[in-house]
C-alpha cells in the first residue's frame, strides 16, 4: 500500500494479484475501500485485479466483505473457489474485480499454459477456473451480511477466527 501511494506508474497496471494473505496473517490494509480505491486509481479502466483470500463457507465472515468491498469499487466481482460452488470447508478462493465484463464462455474455453503443462483434465481445469455464477454469490452475500471493509472498521483476525480454530 505504502508502495502504491508513492509509486505512479508510467502507464497504468493492466493486471494486479494479490498474493499478500496466508492462513494465519492477514494485512487488513490491504482489504480495505481505501486501499482498493488506491489500487483502481493505479491500473488501467480495463484491468483486472485478482486476488486469492482463504475463508469456509460455514462462517463466510471473510469472503462476504471482501466481496462487497470490491463490490464498491469495480462494476463486476467474480469468485472462483476452485470448486463447482462456494462450499464448507477451509478453501482458497480467488476473487477477480474489474470493471469491465467477463465473457464467461470464452473463460471456460481458455486453456492456459500452466494448465497445457500440468496436462490437467478437463474436469480439473474446469474445477479449478469455475466463476460462481453472480446470482450464487448474492445469494452468499445475503446468507452472510457483513459490511464492507474500510481503514476504520476491518476486523479480519476476528472474521478469520473460526476458519483457524477449526484448522
Amino acid at each position: 500500500r505504502m508502495y502504491l501511494s508513492r509509486f505512479v506508474p508510467d502507464k497504468p497496471f493492466e493486471f494486479v494479484f494479490g498474493d499478500a494473505f496466508n492462513d494465519f496473517s492477514v494485512p487488513y490494509h490491504l482489504t480495505t475501500l481505501e486501499f482498493h480505491h488506491l489500487l483502481k486509481s493505479r491500473m488501467s479502466v480495463d484491468g483486472v485485479y485478482a486476488l486469492n483470500i482463504i475463508d469456509d463457507a460455514r462462517y463466510g465472515q471473510f469472503l462476504s466483505p471482501m466481496v462487497r468491498t470490491l463490490q464498491t469499487v469495480w462494476k463486476n466481482v467474480y469468485v472462483a473457489p476452485g470448486t463447482v460452488e462456494i462450499a464448507p470447508g477451509r478453501n482458497t478462493i480467488v476473487l477477480i474485480a474489474t470493471d469491465k465484463d467477463i465473457d464467461l464462455t470464452a473463460w471456460e474455453q481458455v486453456i492456459s499454459p500452466a494448465a497445457k503443462g500440468a496436462q490437467m483434465s478437463l474436469e480439473e481445469r474446469t474445477r479449478l477456473t469455475r466463476l460462481i455464477p453472480s446470482t450464487a454469490v448474492k445469494a452468499f452475500l445475503i446468507g452472510h451480511p457483513v459490511p464492507a471493509l474500510t481503514d476504520a472498521y476491518a476486523p479480519t483476525d476476528r472474521y478469520l477466527a473460526p476458519v483457524f480454530s477449526d484448522a
